[in-house]
């Protein structure tokens, strides 16, 4: 109900509440890993449109308005990358860098670890290596111990595509 109040005050052209943006991310999440990547994308491009908008109803943070325009770009990228336009993927996936090494550096580990990922899946391990390479020791300091698995098990991967079967062994 709160995204369509807001969403209606929004396309009425009256100032809206930051948290249509939230809201609408929260939504675009739940529809991309449900599978469901057309409602996604609607919603994350639209986060993008209300975030770019600047009409809020209250003095907010412009900082955190941009964090989530760069979450819209992670979302966007991580749903062409499910649907397999990984050239897209990949151009998002950039935009989203640029906003989290600005605004939220503590974005970019898992950041890379979704690039890599989609690296992985294009056949570029040693660009998937080196982005986990570089997210492995931030996940490690601030101890994110599932995401730190989640690197490593990608890093075995990445080793194993460029036949490195004794580092696929060690990272496994």
């Amino acid at each position: 109900i709160g995204i369509a109040i807001r969403d209606r005050a929004y396309v009425a052209g009256e100032p809206v509440h930051v948290r249509l943006a939230i809201d609408l991310m929260n939504r675009a999440n739940v529809n991309n890993a449900a599978g469901h990547p057309g409602p996604a994308t609607r919603d994350y491009h639209r986060m993008v449109e209300v975030v770019a908008s600047g009409r809020y109803d209250s003095r907010v943070d412009q900082e955190a308005i941009s964090v989530l325009d760069a979450k819209a770009q992670h979302g966007l990228a991580a749903v062409a990358w499910r649907v397999g336009d990984i050239p897209q993927a990949l151009a998002y996936y950039e935009k989203a860098q640029a906003g989290y090494a600005e605004l939220m550096p503590s974005g970019l580990p898992k950041l890379r670890m979704d690039q890599a990922e989609t690296l992985l899946t294009a056949g570029l391990a040693e660009e998937a290596a080196r982005q986990l390479d570089d997210a492995l020791p931030e996940l490690q300091r601030v101890r994110n111990l599932q995401n730190v698995a989640e690197a490593e098990l990608l890093r075995a991967a990445a080793a194993f595509s460029e036949g490195d079967l004794r580092g696929a062994r060690v990272w496994a």
